[in-house]
C-alpha cells in the first residue's frame, strides 16, 4: 500500500534517463487505473492552502459554482512529495504538420524543434513555506539552460516566481520555449492553476477516476497567450490528470495529459507527460525514472 502520492507543480516529476528518441511521443491513452496508487479510503491532504475562499469540503463542490473550485487547483499545484529530492530524466520533442491558422507574427521566435535533452530536477524546502523546484539541462557542451519555480505557501497575495537559474533574476519572457519543446516556462510552473478565477464546471470519469472539472481563466494582470483552461483533478488525489488551454478565438493552444505514475521510495509521483501543441505542430514528452531523496543531516 502506497503512503503517499505527490504530484510535482509543473509537472517536474515526469522525466526519463533513457535517451528519448525525437519521436517517442506516442498517442497510446493513460490507463490511470492502473498507474494511479490504490485508494486509502478518503481524500488525500497535498498540501496546506491559505485561500480565504477554500471549503474544507471540496468535494461537497456543486457544478457552475465557484465555491472551493480555487482550494482544489492550488492543492493540485502545490503536491509536493515530501522532504529533498533530485530526480533526472529527458524531454524530447517531436514535429508534425502545423496549423495553418496559426498566427505568424505570434508563433515568430516561438517555435518548438526537434530533439531531446536530459534533464535534472531538484526540490527545495525554503524558508517561510516557500517550495522551490529548479529545472537544469545541458542544451550544448557548456552550454547551460535553468529555470528555478518559487511556490510560496500562499499563493492569494503571493505569485509564482520564475527566476533565470544562472542569474537569479525573474525571467524576461515567460512564454519562451525551455529547451525548444513546447513547454513554456509559464507551463512548467502551472501558473493557471494559480489563477484567481476558478469555477469548478462538473464532476466527471476520466479513464475510471473520479475528477473535478475546473475552468480557469487569467486576471487582466496575467500575461498569457491562454483565455481559458480546462483541467481535470483527480477527487482522491488532488494530482492534475489533463488540462487544456484555448486561445481568445477558442483554439485549442495546448494539451497536457499525464499518461503514467510510478513510485518511489514509498512516494508516488508522475512518470509520464505529454504536451501536444497542434497551432505549433509540435509534441513533447517529459519523463522520469531516476530520483533519490535526501536525508536531513
Amino acid at each position: 500500500m502506497a503512503r503517499g502520492f505527490s504530484a510535482c507543480p509543473g509537472f517536474l516529476v515526469v522525466l526519463c534517463l533513457v535517451a528519448c528518441s525525437a519521436g517517442a511521443v506516442e498517442d497510446a491513452s493513460p490507463d490511470y487505473s492502473r498507474t494511479l496508487p490504490p485508494g486509502q479510503g478518503k481524500k488525500q491532504e497535498t498540501g496546506r492552502l491559505d485561500s480565504p475562499t477554500a471549503t474544507d469540503n471540496p468535494s461537497a463542490m456543486q457544478p457552475g459554482t465557484d465555491d472551493g473550485s480555487l482550494t482544489i487547483a492550488r492543492r493540485a499545484l502545490q503536491a509536493w512529495p515530501a522532504g529533498e529530492w533530485t530526480l533526472s530524466g529527458a524531454l524530447s520533442t517531436r514535429l508534425s504538420s502545423r496549423d495553418p491558422t496559426a498566427n505568424e507574427d505570434e508563433e515568430k521566435n516561438r517555435l518548438p524543434q526537434s530533439g531531446a535533452f536530459p534533464i535534472q530536477m531538484e526540490f527545495h524546502a525554503l524558508p517561510g513555506g516557500v517550495r522551490q523546484m529548479i529545472y537544469r539541462a545541458e542544451r550544448e557542451e557548456g552550454v547551460w539552460q535553468g529555470l528555478r519555480l518559487n511556490i510560496p505557501r500562499d499563493l492569494v497575495r503571493k505569485g509564482i516566481e520564475l527566476l533565470d537559474d544562472a542569474t537569479g533574476k525573474p525571467v524576461r519572457d515567460a512564454q519562451a520555449l525551455f529547451l525548444d519543446s513546447v513547454f513554456s516556462f509559464e507551463d512548467l510552473a502551472l501558473r493557471f492553476l494559480s489563477w484567481p478565477k476558478q469555477e469548478m464546471v462538473d464532476q466527471e470519469l476520466l479513464k475510471d477516476r473520479d475528477c473535478w472539472r475546473i475552468l480557469s481563466r487569467p486576471s487582466e494582470k496575467d500575461a498569457t497567450p491562454y483565455a481559458r483552461v480546462e483541467s481535470w483533478i483527480d477527487q482522491e488525489y488532488h494530482v492534475l490528470l489533463r488540462a487544456i488551454a484555448y486561445d481568445r478565438e477558442d483554439r485549442v493552444v495546448k494539451e497536457f495529459n499525464v499518461r503514467s505514475f510510478q513510485q518511489m521510495e514509498e512516494t508516488w509521483m508522475l512518470r509520464t507527460l505529454e504536451v501536444s501543441a497542434p497551432l505549433m505542430g509540435a509534441r513533447s514528452r517529459l519523463e522520469i525514472l531516476d530520483g533519490r531523496k535526501h536525508t536531513a543531516r
